[in-house]
């Protein structure tokens, strides 16, 4: 047959069966079975497939072998991945093919990110265990999914639209869920399911389910604490729509009311419904209305959120409810407690049924603006004077008082009418920052596809996604974050083999090699790294890491490149930290003048007048930490002075004036391990001065309960219980008092410590998701033995301030969780929920290099490969 004849047949109703690969140029075009009905009864003709499945094996290892050409079948970048996904026994090929940096490259250059990302995903999917291998692949999915997004903006929901408008159902569906957040691709999901249901396709419903599943996912992760709750909520709402619009009204409701979301919420899923749905609607409405109900007139927290404007709301959508609401509008208007603004949106609810108290309400608003301007008290400084302003002028205006809205007008100084701060966000717009040129071309592309101009359209859709992958984000939100802690991990590295599950046994199922001079890497990563801060940094980690493993020439070494990038610093946010890490990484070396030299170049004046505020406490600390190795005795004498000052201090306050515990505590940091006396002093001087009690220390911070729990903890099971009692106590008291919940790292902590790992997973579960994977890996690095000085957040300090000191005073505590195998199992557990956490995956890097040495080599090669080849760097291996 002809090629005119094959496009003929296949346009036809016959041709519905297939289905052509639209990723692939018009050149290139193949064509697939169009239904899985189909699929299925091919499978079934032709019985065993094992014969193609090696065929087509070898065709991916042939262009896997060359590099990944630019004549790569498009089969190969964009499908062949997923069909590993649901093969049985191709778990490593999947992950060798989704890691492939090449093979990343060649994505990326067809302007393929979504597809990239994919991959990663079912790379992850495809690994459930925490076994080093298993850590190993998570933690190169982690590392390449930070390369490939970082300094990518949102994508427009314009361009996912767009290719729904194509009938590309599959690359819509792709590039929503690119993002690494649940919240974000419900919300995106929730987008392309809304374009089917206008097209009436019949994917819609699925891809609605696949958006509730994600949305589900993100109430389920999110957290108060760090606002990604009202986010979650708000991509719940969003999806809502999608079901209803899609048919699945029951689930949209189930949804809403699981999802905590507002009555607005409800009102704009009600709006959504088409007519045949009257039934649901009217039950959208009626919880609506209930909610509207029994919230309380209160403060104005954000504007369009009051009870007010949801009854106005719902008497604009349902005319039948119209009456009702207006009634209850006029009279909680009624109360003398009503203040401007919700005068205000009263009178524009009213101001055409029911015109008459409208302009009174009209005119108690404007009184009320009045009243604030002469008030000698003069507007509250909170904000949102501009927003009652606007309010009060629209309602005098929707009443017919223009005068009397230019009047009020004239009142106001000029410095009060700038305007209101918009304090509202919206999922579906998270990329208005995008080059326009993106938006514009996603737009034409969606009107040329609606004209039947496919290949017109889909020609600039791929000159938008090139457009849009060159963008950049110019304000560096995208920066990689974890040079610093790679630093660390490669300087604890030793030539091993990779896979095994217990140390010292052999980890065959994959080899590197590894340079004979890993100071040679740890020095190129430093000098490729452009922030001068994390360039000291990172010499300063390493050179830790050195001393602790027992390679002192090596940590020398370090430490004076530590020292001389840290005397360049210029000021800057984080010079100081930086500084005095590097001061800890001389006393760790035995250079006691060099560290006191550094850690006087940490302090700035003003800071020196802080000196007795803990954080400044700590870097003063942290210099006879280090020394205490090499100088047992001085150090000693010196911690011995500052107690006794310390103790005679509180002594001349009073009794319960002076809390020395944190004090104390971090004393016992400092303490020489190889001068026993000055430890049981200090820890005689605790007990006098808090001695142990069966309540939480509730007048202070919970730092003072997590010390005493890991200095009073025994190991007998009555002394355990009643300690992890009082912990218990201490804890739900720390949830009242501590409103981001960072302390829940130290509990974590200290509840392995003393064994107890369901518990410190739970303290884990509680905390906002930002913070989880610094938790994890700190409880990983005590159950695998890591060194308790060296530092959890790279150049910044941790979020919970006195987890170094915890850290410290679990380790001098010995192992309280199983020894052993089953320890090291436990730690590799927490290693991978660090791993596929949604923040901060990298501060497992350090602990790696004792739980998966093989993960910390892919990283860095990983690395390598994004920022330039390794002789270029100048790396070993």
């Amino acid at each position: 047959m002809l090629p005119l004849d094959v496009n003929e047949r296949l346009r036809s109703l016959k041709g519905r069966s297939l289905t052509f690969d639209r990723t692939a140029p018009e050149t290139a075009r193949t064509y697939a079975l169009g239904h899985k009905v189909f699929h299925d009864a091919a499978v079934a003709q032709i019985g065993d497939l094992a014969p193609y499945a090696r065929r087509l094996h070898d065709w991916a290892d042939d262009y896997r072998s060359r590099g990944w050409p630019a004549d790569t079948p498009s089969y190969l970048l964009h499908h062949y991945t997923a069909a590993l996904l649901h093969s049985p026994g191709t778990a490593d090929r999947l992950a060798a093919f989704a890691l492939d940096p090449r093979r990343r490259h060649r994505l990326l250059a067809g302007a393929a990110m979504d597809v990239a990302l994919a991959d990663l995903d079912r790379a992850a999917r495809a690994t459930p265990g925490s076994a080093p291998a298993d850590l190993e692949v998570l933690a190169a999915v982690a590392a390449s999914r930070e390369l490939v997004s970082a300094g990518t903006r949102p994508l427009p929901r314009t361009v996912l639209r767009a290719f729904v408008g194509l009938g590309d159902t599959r690359r819509a569906r792709g590039l929503a869920l690119a993002s690494r957040y649940p919240q974000t691709k419900a919300s995106a999901l929730a987008d392309v399911a809304r374009a089917l249901a206008a097209a009436g396709d019949p994917d819609a419903p699925a891809v609605a389910l696949e958006a509730r599943a994600w949305a589900l996912d993100a109430l389920m992760k999110s957290h108060p604490a760090d606002g990604g709750e009202e986010m979650c909520e708000w991509a719940a709402a969003e999806t809502a729509v999608a079901l209803v619009e899609s048919g699945q009204g029951k689930e949209a409701m189930r949804l809403l009311t699981r999802g905590g979301c507002d009555r607005f919420d409800f009102i704009t899923a009600a709006t959504s419904c088409p007519p045949q749905d009257a039934v649901l609607r009217g039950e959208l409405l009626d919880e609506a209305e209930s909610r509207t109900g029994r919230t309380p007139i209160g403060a104005l927290p954000v504007p369009g959120v009051t009870r007010l404007e949801a009854s106005a709301l719902i008497a604009r959508v349902a005319p039948d409810r119209a009456e009702r609401m207006y009634e209850r509008i006029a009279r909680q208007m009624l109360s003398s407690e009503a203040r401007a603004e919700q005068l205000a949106i009263a009178v524009s609810a009213l101001a055409t049924a029911r015109p008459a108290e409208a302009s009174a309400f009209a005119e108690r608003a404007r009184a009320g603006v009045t009243a604030m301007l002469r008030a000698d008290e003069g507007v509250p400084d909170d904000g949102w004077f501009p927003y009652v302003l606007e309010r009060v002028v629209r309602a005098l205006r929707d009443t017919g008082n223009e005068h009397l809205a230019e009047r009020l007008l004239e009142d106001v100084p000029p410095e009060l009418l700038a305007g209101p701060v918009d304090t509202g966000f919206d999922l579906a717009n998270d990329a208005d920052h995008d080059d326009p040129a993106v938006e514009a071309l996603a737009h034409e592309a969606l009107a040329r596809a609606e004209r039947g101009r496919g290949p017109e359209a889909r020609e600039l859709l791929d000159e938008a996604l090139h457009r849009h992958a060159r963008g950049g984000d110019p304000g560096g939100s995208g920066r990689v974050r974890w040079p610093v802690f790679l630093a660390g991990a490669l300087a604890a590295a030793r030539p091993v083999e990779a896979g095994g599950d217990e140390p010292g046994q052999p980890m065959g199922r994959r080899t590197y090699r590894v340079g004979d001079n890993l100071d040679a890497d740890v020095r190129a990563l430093a000098s490729a790294l452009r922030d001068p801060v994390e360039r000291t940094t990172s010499y300063a980690f390493a050179s830790l890491v050195r001393s602790a493993t027992g390679r002192p020439g090596s940590a020398a070494r370090l430490a004076r490149a530590a020292a001389s990038a840290a005397r360049a610093l210029p000021v800057s946010v984080g010079a100081g930290d930086a500084r005095a890490l590097a001061a800890r990484a001389l006393a760790h070396t035995g250079d006691g003048r060099g560290a006191a030299e550094m850690l006087e170049r940490a302090v700035t004046p003003t800071e020196r007048l802080l000196l007795a505020q803990a954080p400044y406490r700590r870097r003063r600390l942290a210099v006879p930490a280090g020394l205490g190795i090499h100088l047992p005795n001085e150090v000693s004498r010196r911690i011995d002075a500052e107690r006794e000052r310390l103790t005679a201090r509180a002594a001349a306050l009073g009794p319960g004036r002076a809390d020395l515990l944190p004090w104390l505590g971090e004393l016992l940091t400092a303490a020489p391990a190889s001068v026993p006396g000055c430890r049981e002093r200090l820890l005689r001087a605790v007990r006098e001065t808090d001695p142990p009690t069966s309540e939480p220390a509730s007048r202070w911070l919970p730092d003072n309960d997590l010390t005493l729990a890991l200095l009073e903890a025994d190991r007998t099971t009555d002394r355990r219980a009643a300690v992890l009692d009082r912990l218990d106590r201490a804890q739900r008291y720390a949830g009242r008092v501590d409103p981001d919940l960072a302390a829940f790292a130290g509990f974590a902590l200290v509840r392995a410590a003393l064994g107890d790992l369901d518990g410190a997973r739970e303290a884990v579960d509680r905390m906002v998701p930002s913070l989880r994977a610094e938790a994890c890996a700190v409880v990983a690095g005590l159950l695998a033995g890591l060194p308790a000085h060296l530092p959890t957040g790279g150049a910044e300090p941790p979020r919970y301030p006195y987890l170094p000191v915890h850290r410290s005073l679990a380790e001098a505590a010995g192992p309280g969780a199983a020894p052993g195998p089953a320890g090291i199992r436990a730690a590799r557990a927490f290693a991978r929920d660090a791993l596929t956490a949604d923040h901060g995956w990298y501060h497992a890097l350090p602990v790696l290099a004792l739980l998966a040495p093989g993960a910390v080599l892919r990283v860095r090669d990983l690395f390598l490969d994004h920022g330039g080849g390794a002789e270029e760097q100048g790396f070993s291996g």
